[in-house]
């Protein structure tokens, strides 16, 4: 008879992204006994098993939800001959990476954090930072996750400073969020560092703060903004009580500290304050 023969016509095998997407290749060979082996929970492969030459059909049976190409592989073995393979490629979806938000706020104490997104279906993004102020965490991950950015050291500089966490995905066009850093004159840390014409209390509260002024300080001069410790502005209601007196009503909200960010003749300060909620 003929000599014996046993190979596959392609080394490597593609399929769309598509659940049911299908391709083919052959089996070559006039073996009597040969098997088809694979271990992937979205390839099917049919036959398995047979004799001579023979059209094998390969099927995706889940959809590539991922940005990049995923991979599997046949394993063509016949006892007379060594194992032969073909490589299934199934093609990618559409890359999908996001950030959000483009722009975050820390307070100016060290140790103060808040978060960011990342929405992707690529298996590999890295991040880098341009501060040493700051620490990133995760630096580098894959699909959907959240980031959190923790200020390391205290901004005592009495004014807000800006760093860039960018993130990369190549070869898709590399995504930027700023951070900012309030300056800070902490309450109940570092008083001594305090600008003496304000005063605030009670802290902690259960939801009235008063502000007072020295007395050639107005109250309705006071650019005030009240921020979570994620960075997010919060709305509050104020209330002024006299020229010197400002009354900020935080009694909806949810316990935990808060960054009061003063604005007086384009001086900037930034005190921290612990709401407790309500008893």
């Amino acid at each position: 008879g003929s000599s014996p023969s046993f190979t596959v016509s392609r080394d490597t095998v593609y399929v769309d992204n598509p659940q049911g997407s299908t391709s083919e290749f052959s089996v070559l060979a006039n073996s009597a006994n040969w098997s088809l082996s694979e271990s992937t929970p979205w390839l099917l492969i049919n036959p398995t098993t047979g004799n001579n030459t023979q059209k094998i059909s390969v099927l995706a049976a889940s959809r590539n939800v991922y940005g990049t190409p995923r991979y599997a592989t046949i394993t063509a073995s016949d006892p007379n001959f060594n194992d032969t393979t073909v490589v299934v490629v199934q093609r990618a979806t559409t890359p999908l990476f996001q950030v959000s938000p483009s722009e975050i706020r820390l307070g100016g104490d060290s140790g103060s954090f808040t978060t960011f997104n990342i929405s992707s279906n690529l298996q590999n993004w890295t991040i880098s930072k341009d501060s040493s102020w700051i620490d990133v965490t995760p630096s580098s991950g894959s699909f959907t996750q959240q980031v959190r950015v923790t200020a390391i050291a205290e901004n005592n500089s009495g004014a807000e400073r800006i760093a860039n966490v960018s993130i990369f995905a190549p070869p898709l066009t590399p995504q930027t969020v700023m951070v900012r850093q309030d300056t800070v004159w902490s309450i109940g840390l570092n008083e001594n560092r305090l600008n003496e014409s304000f005063i605030l209390y009670p802290n902690p509260t259960n939801g009235e703060l008063y502000i007072e002024t020295d007395a050639d300080v107005n109250v309705n001069e006071i650019e005030l903004a009240v921020y979570n410790n994620l960075g997010a502005r919060v709305q509050l209601s104020k209330q002024v009580l006299g020229s010197n007196r400002l009354l900020i009503n935080m009694q909806n909200a949810a316990a935990g500290f808060y960054y009061i960010h003063l604005n007086y003749k384009g001086k900037q300060m930034s005190k921290k304050v612990s709401v407790l909620g309500q008893r």
